[in-house]
Parts: C-alpha cells; structure tokens; sequence
C-alpha cells in the first residue's frame, strides 16, 4: 500500500483495491484463476502487480483499475 491505497488478494484470484481516504473499495480486480501470491505497488502507485498461484504476473492501473497490456 501507499498512503491511499491498499490492495488485498484471496485466495480465489480477486484482488481488492481499497481507497483508504475514503474507506471504500475503489474496485475488486479479476484476472487470475488462483490465489494471489504477491502484490507490490509502483513507486509512484499509479500500477498495482499482482501475482497469482497459476504463474501469471499481472499489471494493473491504479486509477481506472484495468489491467495494463
């Protein structure tokens, strides 16, 4: 997390973006199949890294929480 944000993942392979200024989840990011194994923000928290037990890193946007291709 920064000072924002906050992301969660469980073990079905959804990941939670919490907003923590206005305690509400911002989105719930699906796109893994498996448990979230790491989740590591870009230094600037414009980007959110999510890795899952299948094998797959993904890259999301943080403001419109899609996923970067």
């Amino acid at each position: 997390a920064d000072d924002r944000w906050l992301a969660v993942g469980n073990n079905e392979g959804r990941v939670d973006l919490w907003d923590l200024d206005s305690k509400k989840r911002h989105a719930t990011l699906n796109g893994h199949s498996a448990q979230i194994y790491a989740l590591a923000f870009s230094p600037d928290a414009k980007s959110l890294w999510s890795a899952g037990k299948e094998g797959n890193v993904r890259c999301w946007d943080v403001a419109t929480a899609t996923e970067r291709k």
